[in-house]
């Protein structure tokens, strides 16, 4: 074998010799130029990325409450109690909230052929201004019927106090002293509650036209 054979021999063999793999370091450089490198920022990427604005908060009414499902705001509804007044029934309830009596009885707990005292509880049910509704209904009914019995008396000329005295009574007052239906002195009296008086309390009276004497009239 001469030479130039061994010669050939040996490049062929260093030919087909394994690469040796790259040093570390080189790898890591690569990586933090990889990381280091900026994406390429277009207007349309930008776009995309711009904070969406804070949505306005739902701002619910003093008497009404206000739930959000599946991002649209439904009102509620709600239960309001009624003390019942004298000269009320059931039938007026029902007829201010335009609902069946049979509801309006079920749903406050009554029989509808009871007789209630002044002070029991009827239950309403309806957003806050359907029970507005009802509320307002419910003081034109006794405006009206105050005015009604105001006129048949011949009006009123005006207003007098009536100071309690131990022993008298809502309907010792009215129908004795007053000459007036026990519910014309509630009328009268709105925030006082006429069933637990205590002498020394003042009240307010109706003065009525076909109890005023006139003195001229006396000396003819």
């Amino acid at each position: 074998m001469t030479s130039r054979t061994i010669a050939l021999i040996a490049l062929a063999l260093s030919a087909c010799a394994p690469t040796s793999p790259p040093q570390d370091t080189e790898v890591a450089r690569l990586s933090v130029d990889l990381l280091d490198e900026q994406p390429v920022q277009t207007e349309e990427f930008a776009a995309l990325w711009e904070p969406l604005p804070e949505p306005e908060p739902l701002a619910p009414s003093a008497s009404e409450t206000v739930l959000v499902l599946g991002g649209e705001a439904v009102l509620t509804e709600e239960t309001r109690s009624y003390a019942l007044r004298r000269g009320e029934t059931l039938a007026h309830f029902a007829r201010w909230a335009e609902e069946p009596i049979e509801r309006v009885a079920e749903r406050s707990g009554l029989d509808l052929e009871g007789r209630y005292p002044v002070g029991t509880e009827v239950l309403l049910t309806g957003s806050a201004e359907a029970l507005a509704s009802v509320e307002r209904a419910r003081e034109q009914h006794a405006e009206g019927r105050l005015r009604r019995y105001l006129s048949s008396r011949g009006g009123e000329v005006g207003t007098a106090t009536y100071t309690v005295r131990t022993g008298d009574t809502a309907w010792s007052i009215a129908k004795q002293e007053q000459g007036v239906p026990v519910w014309v002195l509630e009328s009268y009296n709105p925030d006082t509650a006429l069933d637990r008086l205590r002498p020394g309390q003042v009240l307010e009276v109706p003065v009525l036209a076909d109890i005023v004497v006139d003195a001229d009239q006396i000396e003819r």
